[in-house]
Order: C-alpha cells, then sequence, then structure tokens
C-alpha cells in the first residue's frame, strides 16, 4: 500500500506528538479505545488513517483533532474522503490496499475501504503452502472465513477445524484463534470481520 504525501506528513506529526508524550502504542490503544496493532500500522504507513481512528488517537494524545491538523498544516477536509456521505465504493481488483501482517507468510488484501466508517472487514487472503498465520489472536466481535480454493487449518482454542474450498466457519473472536495451510498447495481465503480489527477505525 501507498499513501500519498499528506497521509505521510499526519502521520509524522501523529508519531512525533506520541514520542514526545512518551506514550507506547498500547498506551494509545487503551486510552483511545483502539487496536494497538492498528496505531503500528498507520504510523508505518501500512493502513491509511481514517478521521474516526484519528480522533481516537488525539483523544488518547489529549489534544483536538483540529490541533493535529493545524500543527501538520493540514486541513479535516484532506481526510474526509470516504466519510463525507458517499454511500459506495468500488474497489477494482489491481487497486486493492494491502495489509501486513507481523508473522504471516501471506499476501492479504482489502475488499472493503479503510478511509470509510463502517461496521464491516472483507479480506481477500492468498496462503502459501506450509503458511502460516503467526501467534494466537484474540479481539471483541465475530469473524466468518470462506475457502475460495485450496485447504486451511483453523485453530480455535483446543479445537481444531479442517477446511477444504467451498468451507466456512463462523467464530466469535474473544476466543484464542489462528491459522495455518497444512498442505503443499496455495489456499485463497475470504475473512469477514466485525467489528473491523486490521483497518478498524
Amino acid at each position: 500500500m501507498t499513501i500519498n504525501e499528506k497521509e505521510k506528513t499526519l502521520i509524522e506529526k501523529l508519531t512525533q506528538l506520541r514520542k514526545e508524550k512518551k506514550l507506547s502504542f498500547d498506551d494509545i490503544s487503551q486510552k483511545g479505545m483502539i487496536p494497538a496493532p492498528l496505531i503500528e500500522q498507520i504510523e508505518k504507513g501500512m493502513v491509511s488513517p481514517s478521521i474516526g481512528a484519528l480522533k481516537k488517537i488525539t483523544k488518547a494524545l489529549e489534544i483536538p483533532l483540529s490541533e493535529l491538523f493545524q500543527q501538520a498544516g493540514l486541513s479535516e477536509k484532506d481526510f474526509v474522503g470516504l466519510e463525507s456521505g458517499q454511500k459506495a465504493v468500488l474497489i477494482r481488483s489491481e487497486k486493492r490496499k494491502h495489509l501486513e501482517v507481523k508473522g504471516s507468510k501471506a499476501v492479504i488484501q482489502f475488499l472493503t475501504p479503510t478511509e470509510a466508517e463502517r461496521n464491516l472487514e472483507l479480506l481477500w487472503q492468498e496462503v502459501e503452502p506450509k503458511a502460516s498465520g503467526g501467534d494466537w489472536l484474540t479481539h471483541d466481535g465475530e469473524e466468518c472465513c470462506l475457502v475460495v480454493s485450496g485447504r486451511v487449518r483453523l485453530h480455535i482454542e483446543d479445537e481444531v477445524y479442517n477446511l477444504q474450498k467451498g468451507d466456512s466457519l463462523w467464530f466469535r473472536t474473544n476466543q484464542r484463534h489462528k491459522w495455518d495451510n497444512p498442505s503443499d498447495e496455495p489456499a485463497i481465503i475470504i475473512w469477514a470481520i466485525t467489528p473491523p480489527y486490521h483497518g478498524r477505525t
């Protein structure tokens, strides 16, 4: 994913303010009620900062959102974008934004816009043979995965679910969960997550 110059300027200012206040990603997460991984992804330029996410981060930084834009020499109008009332968003396959997840050997793309306020997140995931998703995850919400091709193994707490093409699995995400591809063939998965986790606003 490539962020534009205005986003880069704003992200640099956010990072500067966070470090000046000596706050960690976890500190911002707890104060602003926003996932720590999302804050890190924003600062690394992996996810575009939405207005919703910026409001939560500036709340944690104890400054008005307007002051952040002022210090960065920008206008809030530069970032309103999809949140200004647009009712539908078309994302061409070649225009999907990529998501990098630490410890995951997979190509992950957003099927839903990262800039819009929304309650649903869809991800397209291409998984290499014998690859895994890394560490266990837990977070509030629900997920459902659909195997488009290949085979995938889902671990939910102590249960193991073996899925093949056409199979889907729904689960509550407050349970420990992770995935892997045990086969010698690549796999493609579509994930539905609510509320949004990786591109959460």
